[in-house]
């Protein structure tokens, strides 16, 4: 390549034998330490690349794996937790129903007590014109009684 390089030089660019000797041995050397990539090059490094992505992928499949076992972990715990809650929940309804019964039942209790206070209180009144009335009549009876025998004693 350097023979050619030179003769173009010197044929073209009308440059001195000596000068375009020096010249095609720069551009010979700068081309052999540049390290040009080539095809082949290119493709070697690209499947360094493509293993290394392969390595990645592999280890994003373990870790969603992983991360799908954790899903399923919480789901179960989720749903044990949930039905917990719904344990505890309808226990708290059941008691909440019972107080409520309660105060209803209190509440009834109550309003039966002050209907007996009345019913006690009309009975107490009826004894009491009863009392009254008995007194009255044995009164009356014991007057008429002593005045028949007064009346049958003379």
């Amino acid at each position: 390549m350097r023979a050619a390089t030179a003769e173009t030089l010197m044929e073209k660019a009308q440059f001195p034998p000596e000068t375009a000797v020096a010249i095609a041995e720069s551009i010979d050397m700068a081309i052999t330490h540049a390290d040009l990539v080539t095809v082949p090059i290119l493709d070697a490094r690209f499947a360094k690349v493509d293993a290394r992505f392969a390595q990645i992928d592999t280890r994003f499949e373990r870790v969603d794996a992983r991360f799908e076992q954790i899903d399923t972990r919480l789901g179960q715990i989720e749903a044990r937790f949930d039905a917990r809650f719904e344990q505890i929940y309808a226990r708290s309804e059941a008691r909440f129903a019972q107080i409520y019964t309660r105060s209803e039942s209190d509440a009834r209790f109550a309003q039966l007590r002050s209907e007996m206070k009345a019913d006690m209180q009309e009975i107490k009144a009826e004894l009491v014109r009863w009392v009254l009335l008995a007194t009255l009549g044995s009164a009356s009876l014991s007057g008429i009684a002593s005045a028949i025998v007064n009346a049958l004693g003379h």
